[in-house]
């Protein structure tokens, strides 16, 4: 049986990068559970839709995290317009691959921008904004994007952005003037250099071993999944 391509993006590279526990398996319980699901993605041919509104306030308010991203750095700053980059790994299992399209290349940075649904979800300070970091698994894709752009360090910016109008049904809008005002005019009130917490991930390579030891590992579990059928 031909066994199709392991693609691995960078945001879901962390899904893949925990060691199993037993010493006798191939792979993590959690990198197993990523590697059936885009099994079922490539078998049936669909793409599976994270439609939730965190989601799609960071989509919509993608071009405005850039641009205050450059602003704050006293740069300009705009999506980076390379095409998606494709990096295979070698292995003797199957075809793999890591992918990734960054918000920003700053000569050797990477930046990328995250966009805080509200001041609840926002970190404050810098210990907020690496916890957050680690346990989103922002970090790995940070150095996966560093391999990919074969950048020197990369930076994590979360975003604390007003809310658009339109989130918010007629009724909420009626009925809940506070709750607008605090994903709108409050975050508008507060200045822009207060609304950034921002982390460096340095490139290493400890990370980048890592990361090929991993890929190699979901390799040889993703032939054995299309071997053992």
């Amino acid at each position: 049986m031909s066994i199709p391509p392991l693609e691995i993006r960078c945001s879901s590279l962390h899904k893949i990068m925990s060691t199993p526990r037993d010493k006798s398996e191939i792979v993590s319980d959690t990198a197993k559970s990523y590697l059936f699901q885009l099994m079922k993605q490539e078998r049936f041919g669909y793409t599976r839709e994270l439609d939730n509104k965190e989601i799609k306030k960071g989509i919509e308010l993608e071009d405005v995290a850039i641009k205050n991203s450059g602003l704050i750095r006293g740069k300009v700053y705009q999506k980076c317009d390379l095409p998606r980059q494709v990096l295979p790994f070698d292995n003797p299992y199957c075809e793999a691959r890591l992918t990734g399209e960054c918000d920003i290349l700053d000569g050797d940075l990477v930046v990328d921008t995250k966009c805080s649904w509200h001041i609840d979800s926002f970190p404050i300070c810098f210990a907020e904004a690496a916890q957050r970091a680690g346990k989103q698994g922002y970090i790995w894709q940070m150095h996966g994007y560093m391999r990919l752009y074969n950048a020197k360090e990369a930076k994590i910016d979360f975003w604390l952005l007003p809310t658009p109008e339109h989130f918010f049904s007629d009724w909420q809008r009626e009925n809940d003037p506070e709750l607008v005002y605090q994903h709108t005019d409050l975050i508008e009130s507060i200045p822009l250099n207060q609304r950034i917490s921002s982390i460096l991930i340095p490139y290493s390579e400890e990370a980048q071993g890592a990361i090929a030891n991993r890929i190699q590992a979901a390799a040889q579990y993703w032939a054995f999944l299309h071997g053992a059928e």
